[in-house]
């Protein structure tokens, strides 16, 4: 599998009102729930960090079979954990 598509980013201190570049970041939530920018084949960079979230996370990014959107880790060996909290809580 070969990319061409875009690249975007996400970092635990990134908002959603960010462009999804390296130095203006969304939050993971917003990148996730499908922003109209990311496209079939591209690649969204999760940054290493601590990532806080409630208890649901929804993904809605949508690719195709031969051109998939793509999440993954930044390499630059940097760790993406994700921290779900209120996990049980009512």
């Amino acid at each position: 599998m070969s990319f061409d598509g875009l690249s975007w980013y996400v970092a635990p201190d990134g908002f959603a009102a960010g462009v999804g570049s390296e130095d203006d970041p969304w939050d993971l939530r917003s990148a996730l729930a499908g922003r109209s920018e990311i496209e079939a084949g591209d690649i969204l960079w999760v940054r290493g960090g601590l990532y806080r979230l409630d208890a649901t996370l929804e993904c809605s990014l949508a690719g195709t079979e031969e051109r998939p959107v793509e999440v993954r880790g930044d390499p630059r060996d940097e760790r993406p954990v994700l921290n779900f909290t209120g996990l049980g809580d009512s």
